[in-house]
C-alpha cells in the first residue's frame, strides 16, 4: 500500500471551490485510487491536505501545480489498530532521524510506540510511512475521533516511555498537522 499526501494553500479568491480543485488534480492521475480522503488543517483554514491511498506504487508526484506546498510518496511499513473506523481527524508527524539509528527507530515505532498509542480511547489507527528520496523521510499518521486524543491522561501516559524519550529527541526537521476530514 502507498499514499501520495499533498499539503495545499489554496487562496479564498480561487476560481474554484477547494474541494473541486483538489479533486480534479488527484483523477487526473490513471491509476486505480483505493482511496480520496481530503483534509482541512485545524490551524490554518486554507490549508487542506489530499491523502489518496493506492494499491500500487503511484507515478512521480506533480511538482509544478502552484496550490500544492509540499507533497509525499509513501510506502506503508507498519499499520495498526481499526482500518475500518472512519475518523474525522488525522495527526500527522513527519521527520527525518539520524541514519545509524534507523533500525532502532523502526523497532520502536512498531513494537512499542504505535501498539500503545492505538490503545488510547480515541485514537482508531496509526500507519507509518517511509517516504524514500524524500525529506522528511518518515511519514506517520494517527486517525482521531478528535483532535484532544493525545492530550488526554491515558494520552500523555502512552507517550511516557524512556525510549519514547530517547527517540522523539532525535527527530529532526519535523512537522506536525493536525487536520478535520471535510
Amino acid at each position: 500500500m502507498f499514499i501520495v499526501a499533498n499539503w495545499w494553500k489554496l487562496s479564498k479568491q480561487s476560481p474554484l471551490d477547494y474541494k473541486e480543485k483538489i479533486l480534479q488534480h488527484s483523477l487526473k492521475n490513471d491509476q486505480l485510487i483505493n482511496k480520496l480522503d481530503i483534509y482541512q488543517n485545524k490551524d490554518i483554514e486554507e490549508k487542506f491536505i489530499s491523502w489518496l491511498e493506492f494499491s500500487a506504487k503511484p507515478n512521480e508526484q506533480a511538482t509544478n501545480i502552484n496550490d500544492i506546498d509540499v507533497g509525499f510518496i509513501g510506502e506503508l511499513k507498519c499499520d495498526v489498530g481499526d482500518s475500518d473506523k472512519s475518523s474525522q481527524w488525522i495527526y500527522i508527524v513527519h521527520t527525518d532521524i539520524p541514519e545509524d539509528i534507523v533500525g532502532e527507530y523502526n523497532q520502536w515505532y512498531d513494537e512499542e510506540h504505535l501498539p500503545r498509542l492505538v490503545t488510547v480511547p480515541g485514537v482508531n489507527r496509526a500507519r507509518r510511512y517511509l517516504c524514500e528520496g524524500q525529506s522528511p523521510k518518515y511519514l506517520t499518521a494517527y486517525s482521531l475521533d478528535e483532535p484532544g486524543a493525545f492530550e488526554s491522561p491515558e494520552g500523555l501516559m502512552a507517550r511516557k516511555t524512556p525510549w519514547t524519550a530517547k527517540m522523539r529527541s532525535l527527530f529532526f526537521n519535523t512537522r506536525r498537522t493536525m487536520a478535520q476530514k471535510i
